[in-house]
């Protein structure tokens, strides 16, 4: 508890002659989508208003960048991420479905609807492992056909639930498309999904900023790491504790120590979750 890690900014931000810093990803991020939100004025596809604006609106777009998130790790382990979207977005998917080969058969000619073209066919099959039954679906993608496993220990992930959660959420968005008539752009912007709304909603955040980010201390001069990193009116501390001893002694070991193999081994395991990657 009685040591300390000084914090510099991650990055440098110019946006009309002014000057600022910002200190980590997340707050980076924030920043982005704040400004974002304040230029769009978004419409329905009926031409009726978005039901939301202001800090309302910005909550649901970080609602749906979390989804995108979570999409993106089942993508990482071989499954579609808009077959997972369907599915989650289908409430009669539930435990009990996995018991019965009818119901997930029912289900499943659903979801092949809602796939449209990239949908060949599925198979409903016994589920050795946990029991029940499964569904392998077929989809086609750049002229293969890839499958892709559901099972009940796929439906009771914590990130499934999630989706499921945020999916419910961000309904009050309805469908897309969306268009935004705002005074950024000269004529309305025709937004297909809401994906693509919050692409657009980043566009705009970055417009007009000069971002720099910081690889070290090194690159700042003398009086730029005075304000940022060495001011004790301004600067970021980070302290650093010990809650679990016999795990941070394991985890040193494992990446520090002389034997290759452990430390070979976990990187392998989490290779796909890295969201940090200092080269």
């Amino acid at each position: 508890g009685y040591l300390f890690i000084a914090q510099p900014p991650l990055f440098k931000v110019v946006e009309k002659k002014k000057e600022f810093y910002i200190q980590n990803e997340e707050q980076m991020k924030n920043y982005i989508l704040e400004n974002g939100v304040e230029k769009v004025q978004l419409v329905m596809g009926d031409g009726s208003p978005f039901p939301v604006t202001g800090n309302k609106l910005l909550l649901l777009i970080k609602k749906v960048m979390r989804i995108e998130d979570l999409l993106d790790r089942f993508e990482k382990e071989g499954r579609d991420r808009n077959l997972i979207r369907i599915l989650a977005g289908d409430p009669t998917l539930t435990d009990e479905s996995f018991k019965s080969e009818k119901a997930l058969s029912s289900i499943a000619k659903r979801t092949g609807i809602a796939l449209g073209d990239s949908f060949a066919d599925f198979n409903i099959e016994p589920d050795e492992d946990h029991g029940g039954f499964k569904i392998v679906f077929n989809l086609t993608k750049n002229g293969q056909v890839i499958p892709s496993c559901i099972t009940r220990e796929v439906f009771r992930t914590p990130q499934f639930a999630d989706i499921r959660t945020l999916l419910d959420q961000v309904s009050i968005m309805g469908e897309a498309p969306y268009s935004d008539q705002g005074e950024e752009s000269s004529t309305p912007v025709l937004l297909e999904s809401a994906k693509a709304l919050v692409d657009h909603i980043v566009s705009l955040g970055k417009k007009g900023l000069g971002v720099q980010r910081y690889k070290g201390l090194g690159e700042m001069n003398p009086e730029q790491l005075w304000e940022t990193t060495m001011n004790p009116e301004k600067r970021t501390l980070l302290q650093v504790t010990v809650e679990d001893a016999v795990l941070a002694d394991e985890i040193f070991t494992t990446l520090m120590g002389d034997q290759v193999e452990p430390r070979r081994d976990f990187i392998y395991q989490n290779a796909l979750y890295v969201s940090n990657l200092d080269i």
